[in-house]
């Protein structure tokens, strides 16, 4: 799925829309939904380090509650401290 989004420019939704239909039985967990989306921010942004995500996790969708999907709420820049 990492290399269909980076190979395609896509975000996580729509690489996983592309690989459902293609394979009906892909569920990926909720930690590697959670790292495919830090991927994404990789590779379409340039963050600095000392960036902090922040995601919700839940259900896809009210139809089928089973199927939960990590989302990047926001950003949070930290100052930097010189010691």
């Amino acid at each position: 799925m990492a290399y269909i989004m980076f190979k395609n420019k896509l975000k996580y939704d729509e690489a996983y829309n592309q690989i459902k239909q293609k394979r009906g039985v892909a569920n990926p967990n909720v930690g590697f939904i959670a790292q495919l989306m830090v991927f994404h921010q990789r590779i379409t942004y340039e963050l600095e380090s000392n960036a902090v995500r922040i995601f919700c996790i839940g259900s896809h969708q009210r139809e089928t509650p089973q199927y939960i999907v990590a989302r990047m709420v926001f950003i949070l820049l930290l100052p930097i401290l010189k010691l």
